[in-house]
């Protein structure tokens, strides 16, 4: 009798800590807030990291709860989340993260970039780490990957005229992210800047809020965009840069052991999203030629007024004692080949 006593006494005692170790070693679970829709190599490439995760961690990452297609809202507010701990990950463009950090702010620079392998390169080199560092002392955010977003600069899309050269663009109401650059090159151009979400841009179209927008191929066609533009102008003047960042209560969910193994995932996972970029940028090309937008291409003589307008905009951000210093232009325009 004593012994069953006993026995069930210890059994009470231990019973909790046998749960609070089974509750120890349930898998970690990270909610993912994102842009991103399906059939985009972007959003491919939370699944694979996702598996990376999975696989690398023996199972105690056990699941990524993707919020893909702006389910949770805006680039802007999905940052917030990820702040006040409402989400582990999120997404945000170089030009929507400006409200929190300036240390994407030369990224919108226009004409900066050579082409997308050359936006790969300023990611792989010392830039990366600084720019991380800066990002982690400002806010606290951790970047665990870098996207070209769409894999092709931005272009421009509009309802209204036939846009050749910038001085066309006079008088369009142009959708604008809020970057204090972008705005700045609407200007050069002509055009009047409008903030609107980009979850709210095709409304904002349909209604005559704005005329057009300033994006790639790839983010003109996943929100079905040629239902409402006209015409769609290849200036090749922004590339986009895209972060994936956890707050620091995702930071603290994961542990030390963990948080180094999501960040190397984020890398590899960045580099396997690149191998799809031309094949997604070059089928919503042809998206557009489908639904008959009218594609132009400015001929050698237009381009240069382009590059023109662009470097105006360089005066007013680069250089000493401007947000820009020189030294890094110099350390980008080295990764040229």
């Amino acid at each position: 009798m004593r012994n069953l006593l006993a026995s069930a006494f210890f059994g009470l005692f231990l019973a909790p800590l046998f749960h609070a170790t089974a509750q120890a070693a349930d898998p970690i679970v990270l909610t993912f807030g994102d842009t991103s829709s399906p059939g985009q190599v972007e959003y491919k490439g939370v699944h694979h990291f996702e598996q990376l995760l999975k696989n690398r961690s023996g199972g105690k990452i056990g699941q990524v709860q993707y919020f893909h297609s702006s389910q949770l809202g805006s680039d802007k507010k999905l940052t917030q989340a990820a702040l006040a701990g409402s989400i582990d990950i999120a997404h945000s463009s170089a030009g929507n993260f400006g409200e929190v950090s300036n240390a994407l702010l030369f990224c919108d620079l226009p004409g900066l970039f050579q082409d997308w392998k050359h936006v790969r390169r300023v990611w792989q080199s010392p830039i990366r780490y600084r720019v991380v560092d800066q990002i982690k002392k400002e806010t606290g955010l951790t970047v665990i990957w870098f996207n070209i977003d769409g894999g092709w600069p931005r272009e421009i899309g509009n309802a209204k005229k036939l846009v050749r050269v910038p001085s066309d663009m006079k008088g369009l109401k142009m959708r604008t992210t809020g970057s204090p650059i972008e705005i700045s090159l609407y200007k050069t151009w002509g055009a009047g800047a409008i903030p609107v979400a980009f979850s709210e841009l095709y409304t904002a179209m349909q209604q005559g809020v704005v005329d057009g927008h300033y994006n790639q191929p790839i983010f003109t066609t996943k929100p079905k965009f040629e239902e409402i533009i006209k015409y769609f102008t290849f200036v090749g003047q922004s590339y986009v840069t895209a972060i994936k960042m956890m707050g620091p209560s995702a930071e603290k969910k994961l542990g030390p052991e963990m948080v180094p193994l999501v960040i190397q995932a984020g890398w590899d996972t960045e580099l396997w999203t690149d191998q799809g970029l031309e094949a997604d940028s070059d089928a919503a090309v042809e998206v557009l030629k489908a639904a008959g937008v009218q594609l132009i291409h400015p001929t050698a003589e237009e381009q240069k007024l382009w590059d023109a307008a662009s470097q105006q905009v360089w005066a007013e951000y680069v250089g000493p004692g401007k947000i820009i210093p020189q030294s890094l232009i110099d350390e980008i325009n080295a990764l040229r080949e």
